[in-house]
């Protein structure tokens, strides 16, 4: 993020990797895969409590977008 004159512009980067089926964090890399349809469910909670504990901020609206369009089609790569 970049804070300028009071707004704040943020990376128009998706996290998720559709090749590979993964999330993926632009702040720092980390990767979040799942093998079963109840790990990727703990891979989205997980990776928007790691947004806020490890980088103390809320999902950009390209991070929002992705997650609430996101669903299971298998295992990731």
């Amino acid at each position: 993020q970049i804070i300028k004159q009071n707004q704040v512009f943020q990376s128009p980067q998706s996290p998720y990797d559709e090749s590979n089926k993964r999330l993926q964090c632009v702040d720092c890399g980390i990767l979040f895969t799942w093998k079963s349809q109840q790990e990727f469910n703990s891979q989205m909670q997980e990776f928007q409590r790691h947004l806020v504990s490890k980088h103390n901020r809320v999902k950009t609206e390209i991070e929002r977008q992705v997650l609430l369009e996101l669903n299971y089609e298998g295992d990731s790569r």
